[in-house]
């Protein structure tokens, strides 16, 4: 009997131990602490706790001021591929080096990696467009060959297709021939593109039974939309097998709503 109540303490030892430990990380308030936490999942290769703790450390007073802090934020960003934070704490470092050959050097090998693979991309709404917040559907005019720029471009196109972006903002893509809802873009080292474009808005009813529906809106979009797909057809490599953008019914004409 001991010897088995001795095995069920020991299976559950380890959660309990886990439990108790995250419990004490959270607890977690001074900058110091935090920042070291988050440097200390970094080298354990634990991406999104080192994230967590460095964004929590970035937040706490003098965390902006902290190049440790910053530059490590934005590399730990860069391999969860949340790029327009890398980025942003890559500006933010560079203004932190001071006299520092090693804050240069890191700043720089960061800056160089970024460059060369990824480029600068403005969304800005399209004539017409009245949404500000919505989703943007991203699909590659070309197959991509790289394995690895293949993989990390289906990443990112996931990660926009799930979340809602407020516009006129700016992202980041890998250099290459993509569309953004359908606009098609050329992002280019050391360049900036930009893409006026209509956000996918979900008008999908609460009783559609949990249906996709996602519509352009905008006053005056069904109009421009025209335009747009004609410019899509004209200079995409190939023709998509299906057409994500769908544009609101059109009304009934007058009186006909009536019968």
């Amino acid at each position: 009997m001991f010897g088995r109540i001795f095995l069920i303490c020991l299976m559950f030892l380890p959660a309990t131990s886990s439990v108790a430990s995250a419990e004490t990380e959270e607890g977690l308030s001074s900058f110091d602490e935090l920042r070291d936490q988050g440097l200390l999942y970094q080298r354990k290769k634990r991406t999104k706790l080192a994230y967590r703790f460095l964004t929590r450390a970035y937040k706490a007073e003098g965390g902006k001021a902290d190049f440790k802090t910053v530059y490590n934020r934005g590399a730990v960003a860069h391999e969860l591929l949340l790029l327009e934070i890398a980025f942003e704490m890559l500006d933010e470092a560079k203004l932190l080096i001071g006299d520092s050959k090693r804050r240069k050097r890191d700043a720089a090998e960061l800056e160089v990696l970024l460059n060369s693979l990824y480029g600068r991309l403005k969304i800005e709404p399209a004539p017409g467009e009245t949404n500000r917040k919505g989703r943007i559907f991203f699909e590659s005019q070309v197959r991509i060959i790289n394995k690895k720029k293949r993989t990390l471009f289906k990443k990112i196109r996931e990660r926009f297709r799930a979340t809602e972006l407020s516009i006129p903002t700016t992202v980041y893509l890998p250099h290459g021939r993509f569309t953004a809802n359908n606009v098609p873009v050329e992002i280019a080292e050391g360049e900036t593109a930009t893409a006026h474009i209509y956000l996918q808005v979900d008008r999908t009813p609460a009783n559609a039974g949990g249906l996709n529906g996602w519509w352009v809106a905008g006053v005056g979009a069904a109009t421009a939309i025209a335009s747009t797909f004609g410019a899509y057809f004209l200079f995409a490599d190939r023709e998509p097998t299906t057409v994500r953008q769908l544009l609101p019914s059109a009304p009934p004409p007058p009186g006909e709503g009536d019968r």
